[in-house]
């Protein structure tokens, strides 16, 4: 039986692994009899086990998510071409232009990781400019005004209940927390599976964030200088060199990793969290970013 690549539109068998074509692997697929291991771009390694039944479905852990006819991917990285390709999602709305007419608008959002139905996401731009936090200095994310701004106040205002319902709580045993929407930490930032650098020290265009004409708004009302250092950057979850200090990234993709002060201002905010992808209704495919280094 002969079916049809959702990708690239080439003819495939419909027990095939992964197309000839476009090296698309597919999420869901019969496949009797089989045991094998398989490989995409000498990233991703991709283990079949046969199951019970001549029509059972087959989901794997593939870095892809089927939904329609189109596939969401985990980042794609062609070392030989030094380029990175981010799926990208609009999922919940928040205030991004001044002056537009509008209240809020579409967040997007860059793909990380696909795991089965769950996708790692954080969003395209700096949504916001606030301090890390606003009370005692705190450098732990644990009691910092910015989780609890996240997890509340954005939490609500960016998400309609049936959006909130799709977003998963997520363990950060780095910081000893349980939350729906946080920051990245020094780990994730370096991780070369999700297209950063492995080396915190260097200039990263995949870290970069602009900020959103809101967020640089409110870098202006904090009575920041438009030209200020910390323009552009954003916060990490992970602490800095000292009690009151907090990593960030910096404009050039570098990680600022002695830190900042936690009240400093001028600083962006660029949120992540997991979303359930089976909920199709509160999310919409927005294309693809390719970034060369």
């Amino acid at each position: 039986m002969v079916n049809f690549c959702l990708q690239c539109g080439r003819e495939i068998n419909t027990n095939a692994v992964l197309c000839d074509k476009c090296s698309t692997i597919y999420m869901m697929f019969s496949v009797p009899n089989l045991d094998k291991t398989y490989s995409h771009n000498k990233e991703e390694v991709l283990q079949i086990k046969e199951e019970s039944g001549d029509k059972e479905q087959i989901i794997s852990n593939t870095g892809v998510y089927q939904f329609g006819l189109k596939s969401l991917r985990s980042p794609m990285i062609d070392k030989d071409n030094n380029t990175v390709i981010y799926d990208c999602i609009y999922f919940g709305e928040y205030p991004q232009f001044i002056n537009s007419g509008k209240t809020r608008d579409p967040i997007k959002w860059r793909v990380l990781d696909i795991k089965g139905n769950k996708a790692f996401v954080i969003a395209d731009i700096c949504i916001d400019s606030r301090p890390f936090d606003i009370g005692y200095s705190e450098n732990r994310w644990k009691y910092s005004s910015l989780r609890a701004w996240l997890n509340s106040f954005f939490y609500h205002l960016a998400f309609t209940y049936s959006e909130r319902e799709a977003i998963l709580n997520t363990d950060l045993p780095d910081v000893n927390s349980s939350d729906k929407i946080f920051l990245l930490s020094y780990s994730e930032i370096c991780n070369e599976q999700y297209g950063f650098q492995s080396l915190a020290e260097c200039d990263d265009e995949m870290r970069y964030r602009g900020m959103s004409p809101y967020a640089i708004h409110n870098m202006n009302k904090e009575n920041t200088l438009i030209n200020n250092i910390n323009k552009r950057a954003w916060w990490l979850r992970t602490k800095g060199y000292d009690n009151d200090l907090v990593m960030a990234v910096l404009r050039s993709g570098k990680v600022y990793s002695y830190g900042w002060g936690a009240k400093s201002v001028g600083i962006g905010v660029c949120p992540a969290l997991w979303i359930n992808l089976d909920k199709i209704e509160v999310w919409k495919y927005a294309g693809d970013i390719q970034i060369h280094l």
